[in-house]
């Protein structure tokens, strides 16, 4: 698997793969998806296999932890193993990886779960709500899973989370 670096020129392609596998509660709204790109803890990377492109993922690194903030295999590409594909890759250049899923209840939420559950992560348990990306939109419980072990301070990672990704300075405002 390879990891290609994304620039601000591939913003547009990117997105438009975002739209195929994330709701629009899920994807921060283009413009501020373009802003992104000038973040320097911010990269998107497109994964390529037998030099075609199969998905793609966006990271963040913080002092401790990488944050997966999208894991994307197209459409047209998936069941082909391409997930753990990627996900190894990155664990391999990053072994510590934070991560955000649906609480795992049934359906797809649940073999989300079971596939990062294969990969080594393990979920934190304590409440986590995703930030709204748009003005007026809601925010999400979801679950903080990570990689390799469970999060030693929980509330500093998730400080730094909505800081950074969601431009949020408490967790008060999330």
């Amino acid at each position: 698997m390879e990891l290609i670096k994304a620039d601000v020129s591939e913003a547009k392609r990117a997105y438009r793969r975002l739209e195929e596998s994330f709701p629009p509660e899920e994807r921060r709204p283009f413009a501020d998806f373009c802003r992104v790109w000038e973040e320097p803890r911010f990269a998107l990377f497109f994964a390529r296999e037998d030099g075609e492109e199969v998905g793609l993922i966006s990271l963040w690194q913080f002092s401790d932890f990488v944050f997966v903030e999208h894991l994307a295999v197209y459409p047209e590409q998936r069941g082909g193993g391409y997930g753990g594909k990627i996900m190894r890759a990155v664990s391999a250049a990053h072994p510590a990886l934070v991560l955000e899923i649906e609480p795992p209840t049934e359906g797809d939420k649940l073999r989300r779960w079971e596939f990062y559950r294969r990969l080594g992560f393990v979920m934190n348990d304590f409440p986590y709500f995703q930030p709204a990306y748009s003005a007026g939109g809601e925010k999400l419980e979801m679950r903080l899973l990570s990689l390799p072990m469970p999060l030693k301070n929980p509330q500093n990672a998730i400080a730094e989370i909505y800081r950074a990704v969601y431009g949020i300075h408490s967790q008060r405002e999330a």
